[in-house]
C-alpha cells in the first residue's frame, strides 16, 4: 500500500520523462531558471529552485537503478533536461517512479515516446513422419 503524499508549501514542477534502452531524460519544464539545487543518487532524485517568488520541489524514487556519475545536467532556458544512463541497460521501466501513485505532473513525453511493439510469428516444424520417437512415446502414454 503506497502513502498518500504529504502536503507542502512547495510546488511540484511539470515534468516529462522518456526512456531508450540505455537512457532516461527528464524534462524538468522551468523557464529561466538560474540557481537550482540538484541531488541525484542511485535510485533518487532530489529537485529545488525558488522560480518567480515560487519554491518548487521535487523528490523522485526511481523505479530502476542508474549511475548518477553519468548523469548529464542542461539548462536549456526553456527547460532543465537530465539525461540519466540506466544500470541495467536494455530493461524498460514501466514507470518512473518506483510508488503506484500517479503524480499529474509527471507524464510521458510523447514526441520522444517510443512504444515497443512485439509481433509474434509461426514458426513451422519441419513435418518427421518418418520420426519413430513420437511412436515410442505414444506407446509409453498408452500403458
Amino acid at each position: 500500500m503506497d502513502p498518500w503524499p504529504l502536503k507542502s508549501r512547495a510546488l511540484t514542477p511539470s515534468i516529462l520523462w522518456y526512456q531508450d534502452d540505455g537512457f532516461v531524460v527528464l524534462r524538468i519544464m522551468l523557464i529561466d531558471v538560474d540557481k537550482f539545487f540538484l541531488d541525484i543518487d542511485l535510485e533518487r532524485l532530489k529537485f529545488s529552485t525558488i522560480h518567480n517568488d515560487n519554491n518548487y520541489y521535487l523528490c523522485l524514487y526511481l523505479f530502476g537503478a542508474i549511475i548518477p556519475e553519468k548523469s548529464i545536467v542542461l539548462n536549456l532556458g526553456r527547460e532543465l533536461r537530465i539525461k540519466f544512463t540506466k544500470a541495467f541497460k536494455f530493461l524498460k521501466w514501466p514507470r518512473l517512479e518506483v510508488s503506484k501513485f500517479k503524480n499529474p505532473q509527471i507524464t510521458i513525453d510523447k514526441e520522444k515516446y517510443e512504444e515497443t511493439k512485439w509481433t509474434l510469428r509461426r514458426v513451422n516444424l519441419p513435418d518427421d513422419s518418418n520420426d519413430e520417437s513420437d511412436d515410442e512415446r505414444d506407446a509409453v502414454l498408452s500403458d
